[in-house]
């Protein structure tokens, strides 16, 4: 499927403890890629800690593409990471025939990437001070 088949693309965003999750349906394509971008600078602010929940991405095209990667860039120049969870099979076979999946990291599932992105303390509980 390309991107023009795909439905209109729509973002909503989730804060958890310590990182923003930004759920994506529909089509990523040119058109929902700046809006990704301004929900990615905002969250950023608050939280550097991204995890961009993909399940329900029908298609996306290099304009999409280009957004996750210029998103982990505003993620990492404020000092946290942006990573992918769930994606669907296209988006999977997309991000692997690029050679992306070498750039992100990339979870099965949404709640195993939020405990991957969460900071060292809260790994394995919280620490208590001695």
């Amino acid at each position: 499927m390309n991107a023009a088949d795909g439905a209109p693309g729509r973002i909503t965003h989730q804060p958890v403890e310590y990182a923003m999750v930004l759920a994506i349906a529909g089509a990523l394509n040119k058109s929902l890629a700046q809006i990704l971008l301004d929900e990615v600078q905002a969250a950023v602010v608050a939280r550097p800690q991204v995890v961009m929940q993909l399940a329900e991405v029908e298609s996306a095209d290099s304009a999409g593409l280009g957004a996750l990667i210029r998103g982990l860039k505003l993620a990492r120049d404020a000092g946290g990471d942006l990573i992918l969870a769930q994606p669907s099979l296209p988006v999977a076979e997309l991000i692997d025939q690029t050679g992306l999946d070498t750039v992100f990291r990339i979870f099965n599932d949404t709640t195993t990437a939020i405990q991957a992105i969460a900071p060292a303390s809260n790994q394995w509980g919280t620490r208590s001070a001695a």
